[in-house]
């Protein structure tokens, strides 16, 4: 089941009566939002007890499924069940759970579901690992958030500008936006990158270089002062390098190779702009970063940078 429809499921008391087993599914583990979403569901009496974290490193998992105390129900979280087991004991937890059917309320997260084959599909909350607007305007809806048409504005902005962000950063995003006022969120969100994951900033200006999409220039506006002129030197110098050797593995045929190289490239670059650039214009470009740096080093620095994205957007090497 996606999130979407979960959340809205998660709404109805009675989902949680016929469904004794929910799997959070992701390669990411967001603690920090399905600890929000149990606190919310806890506060909203959806469920009757916030669940009790089993350690299954130290508690049998049998112990728990079955016990109760004069009928009294349950709630427990298993955390990251992959990582808490080995493989003999993920066998046989799965075993139990995939055919479990109460009394007790069980929620556990896995990055990996072929050892939980359940029986019943809604068991499987297929939670994804990035967060866009759309689904952003889900959690606030779900959190059940009412915010001003101002500040939802000034949230799409910023989705604008970021793209995406984590699970665990859109929860603490919602808290922050019950703290900030409008009059502070012009400031706020000039700054959004340095809150967040600034890898995401870098990443999606890399994308939008290689592009050459027009997107570069606002962003590159409100990111490139927060760093000094060395650190794009470098910055820049890294790009180009491991680009002119993806380009080189792809061109032949060398996938395993340009794979690894391409590490922290935008992931468009393997896939499709590589076919753009020649290893001779990607030389051009290290050389003029080396004597930007050269420049640097010597007491020089008038608008260098600013030649090289020029010259790299009017394909002038």
């Amino acid at each position: 089941m996606d999130l979407k429809s979960a959340l809205v499921k998660f709404k109805d008391k009675s989902f949680f009566q016929q469904n004794f087993v929910i799997c959070f599914f992701a390669e990411n583990y967001p603690l920090l939002f399905v600890n929000g979403v149990f606190n919310f569901l806890h506060q909203k009496k959806i469920i009757d007890q916030k669940p009790q974290f089993v350690d299954l490193q130290e508690i049998n998992l049998q112990s728990i499924l079955y016990q109760n105390f004069l009928g009294q129900s349950h709630v427990y979280w298993l955390g990251n069940f992959f990582q808490a087991l080995n493989k003999k004991k993920i066998d046989e937890s799965a075993t139990h759970l995939k055919n479990y059917e109460g009394p007790n309320l069980i929620f556990l997260f896995c990055d990996d579901i072929q050892f939980l084959n359940f029986k019943n599909k809604d068991s499987v909350i297929e939670v994804g690992d990035e967060v866009d607007f759309g689904i952003f305007s889900n959690l606030l809806q779900f959190f059940e958030k009412d915010y001003s048409p101002t500040k939802l504005n000034y949230v799409q902005n910023i989705f604008k500008k970021l793209k995406t962000i984590s699970f665990d950063e859109a929860f603490q995003f919602l808290n922050y936006l019950d703290l900030i006022n409008v009059s502070s969120f012009a400031e706020f969100e000039e700054n959004i990158h340095l809150y967040f994951d600034p890898e995401k900033s870098l990443f999606s200006l890399a994308d939008y270089f290689f592009a050459r999409n027009k997107n570069f220039f606002p962003l590159w506006e409100s990111v490139s002062a927060d760093y000094p002129e060395m650190f794009w030197v470098s910055y820049f110098s890294e790009q180009i390098w491991k680009a002119y050797f993806t380009t080189m593995f792809l061109q032949q045929n060398k996938y395993p190779e340009a794979k690894k190289v391409s590490f922290r490239l935008p992931f468009a670059y393997s896939t499709k702009y590589w076919k753009d650039y020649s290893l001779n214009e990607l030389a051009n470009m290290s050389q003029f970063l080396y004597e930007i740096d050269f420049a640097l080093k010597t007491g020089s620095s008038f608008c260098s940078l600013d030649l090289f994205i020029s010259k790299h957007f009017l394909k002038y090497f």
